[in-house]
């Protein structure tokens, strides 16, 4: 009997069972468990991040984003830090996409049959 049959019976007979199948409930129970604890986590986290800086932010308004880092806490903002952020995944963004489509052009192009270039694809196809 080849593979194909054997894996045809068991395909057949895996859809004809008849009945609940009680292990793969109770992993979907306590996947969704997992979820809503994660979920409530968060929910708390954030509802005290934001209970927390509401003060602030009535008092400043907008002034606390845009405002420069200074040394006194009560006047100092997060501008700079935001837009070094943001200078920081544009200079990422424009030096990341040209190098990955030259890697993967040279990997399926010109790169030969190696050790290394198996490593890297297995590499890409996980990411």
């Amino acid at each position: 009997m080849s593979s194909t049959a054997v894996a045809a019976q068991v395909r057949r007979a895996s859809l004809s069972r008849t009945g609940v199948d009680w292990r793969g409930l109770l992993f979907q129970g306590l996947l969704a468990l997992a979820l809503l604890t994660a979920l409530a986590i968060l929910i708390v986290l954030l509802a005290d991040v934001v209970t927390r800086a509401m003060p602030v932010f009535t008092a400043r308004g907008a002034d606390f984003l845009s405002a420069p880092v200074l040394s006194r806490p009560e006047q100092a903002g997060v501008g700079q830090g935001i837009q070094g952020s943001l200078l920081i995944v544009l200079i990422v963004a424009t030096t990341a996409l040209p190098i990955g489509i030259a890697t993967a052009i040279y990997l399926e192009e010109y790169a030969p049959d190696s050790r290394l270039s198996r490593f890297i694809a297995v590499n890409i196809r996980n990411l």
